[in-house]
């Protein structure tokens, strides 16, 4: 069994070259990790590489923290991670976390080139470095300092992979690349369930990261992609389903929290996607590039005033110099599919289909 292991590992190694990988788990390891959850055992820190075969779950939240699990790979061969949200504990928060940690000098050491591969997850997926969302304490702290981008990058999660998965939500955004999260791809996956929110969520100082090859199935109130105050992204070949409340929105968020936001969300691809529709005659415009609302507007922007820098100092979204080309609408019953409201963008050989 361990030789086997060992195969399947260096087959991996193999077929993604140029990825460095951490040991096996050793057998008592990995009786650990499925051990069931309970409230007073209910994480599991990954450190090492392992393999889930069918009909083997961890029903623990799985933790995979600082540089110590740099090279870390989570692969399942018809495992899971993660029970239907009837029977987890974590109903509606994260079941995956790959998260930097504080250092004893106050740095932060971060885990790089972690892949997870091929697992049904059920629950939420969150990197994250500084703080797990735009408003969270360090996050704020730093936003009220200049360079604070380069920050955020220099301490989160940085080349993550999240390949051919199929993550249910079942209430929180599904997959959440967090502030200065760089890098990293959700490639050739399902992403199905529910949210409160969008289905994949790139936040503010996050950069150069790829959504490729997708299939968005999961039923939210809002955009499907949110692209905020993240620069430099790829976004292609992906399939948008239920697409009326939006598709990807590229704006910069302002204010909520008291966290100005710095990054311009620039120099993103948008290409060769396609979005479908339900028949619903009330469908938002599925790309928005500087997507603005009143309650952005109202109620978050005024409360990072005092802050000289990024959306402190001007609330304006500046998606700017994007590229949107090549993308496919079918069925939309509104015709302002795309929807421009800055400059300097490049749109380019869509098309909308009428079924």
């Amino acid at each position: 069994m361990k030789w086997s292991l060992l195969l399947l590992l260096a087959l991996a190694s193999w077929l993604h070259p140029g990825e460095a990988s951490a040991e096996a788990c050793s057998a008592q390891k990995k009786a650990r990790a499925l051990e069931p959850a309970t409230r007073s055992r209910s994480t599991f820190h990954l450190d090492c590489d392992l393999v889930l075969r069918k009909g083997e779950v961890i029903s623990k939240m799985v933790r995979i923290t600082g540089a110590k699990s740099s090279g870390v790979r989570l692969v399942c061969q018809g495992g899971a991670v993660g029970l239907p949200a009837r029977k987890s504990l974590f109903r509606g928060k994260d079941i995956i976390e790959i998260r930097s940690a504080r250092s004893d000098g106050g740095g932060w050491s971060r885990p790089e080139n972690v892949l997870i591969e091929g697992c049904e997850v059920n629950g939420a997926i969150r990197i994250m470095g500084l703080g797990p969302n735009g408003q969270a304490k360090n996050v704020k702290a730093s936003s009220r300092r200049k360079d604070h981008t380069q920050r955020a990058q220099a301490a989160a999660p940085r080349g993550i992979v999240l390949r051919n998965l199929v993550v249910r939500g079942d209430g929180r955004i599904p997959v959440y690349f967090a502030p200065g999260v760089t890098n990293s791809k959700l490639l050739d996956s399902r992403i199905v369930g529910q949210s409160v929110s969008s289905g994949v969520y790139l936040d503010a100082e996050s950069a150069e990261n790829e959504i490729s090859g997708n299939v968005f199935a999961v039923k939210t109130p809002r955009e499907l992609l949110s692209i905020d105050g993240s620069a430099k992204n790829l976004v292609t070949r992906n399939m948008f389903n239920n697409s009326n409340q939006g598709g990807v929105y590229v704006y910069r968020n302002c204010g909520e929290g008291g966290a100005a936001r710095h990054q311009k969300p620039r120099f993103n691809r948008i290409s060769d996607n396609t979005f479908r529709y339900s028949g619903s005659s009330k469908a938002r415009p599925t790309i928005w590039l500087s997507f603005s609302s009143t309650l952005r507007s109202v109620v978050l922007c005024p409360q990072d005033r005092g802050i000289r820098f990024g959306s402190g100092a001007d609330d304006r979204n500046f998606a700017r110099k994007n590229t949107v080309a090549n993308n496919t609408f079918i069925g939309s019953p509104i015709s302002e599919v795309i929807r421009d409201n800055d400059r300097d963008n490049r749109l380019a050989d869509n098309r909308l289909v009428r079924k």
